[in-house]
Formats: C-alpha cells, sequence, structure tokens
C-alpha cells in the first residue's frame, strides 16, 4: 500500500531527527531474518536506548542527505534496516 506524501515526509523528518540525535547509526541488509528475530531485535535496541527500523532506501537516503550525513552511493540499495543509536551506555 503506497503512503501519502505527507507521511513520506513525516518519516523522512523522524529519521533525519533519529540521525541528529544519533551517537552512531548502523547500516545492515536483513535477508534472511524471520520476522521473530527483527521483533526481538527491535526490543533489545530499545532496551539499551536506540531504535531499529526497517526502511525505504529513498526515504532513507533522502533523510540522511538533509541530516548531513554521506554514505557511499550503493548504501541504500536492497534491503536495508538502520540501527540508531541515541544512548551509549552498556546495558548492565
Amino acid at each position: 500500500m503506497a503512503i501519502s506524501k505527507e507521511q513520506k515526509q513525516e518519516v523522512v523528518a523522524k529519521y533525519c531527527e533519529w540521525a541528529n540525535r544519533s551517537k552512531a547509526v548502523i547500516l545492515t541488509e536483513y535477508k534472511g531474518v524471520t520476522n521473530e528475530q527483527l521483533d526481538d531485535l527491535r526490543r533489545r535496541v530499545r532496551e539499551v536506548g536506540g531504535e531499529f527500523h526497517i526502511v525505504k532506501n529513498t526515504l532513507a537516503s533522502l533523510a540522511f542527505q538533509r541530516a548531513r550525513h554521506a554514505f557511499a552511493q550503493g548504501f541504500f540499495e536492497g534491503s536495508t534496516a538502520v540501527g540508531f543509536a541515541f544512548a551509549m551506555q552498556p546495558p548492565w
């Protein structure tokens, strides 16, 4: 299902905000990972102060450009997920 232009703008704004707040950003390909594994990973990342999201490549690329965070060409291709690390504290 397609999302509206307004929804796309909201997504880009959220990713841009997270990119600016993050102490680290991790880009990964998530092929072969089950929904259960993704849910567990999201939960664990949130427990230590971060976010982990499957992203639409065009929107994520636009958000990082707006946040002035450059990635080499080819990073936003395929099945992309992004981890945002807001708090760099160990969970113990």
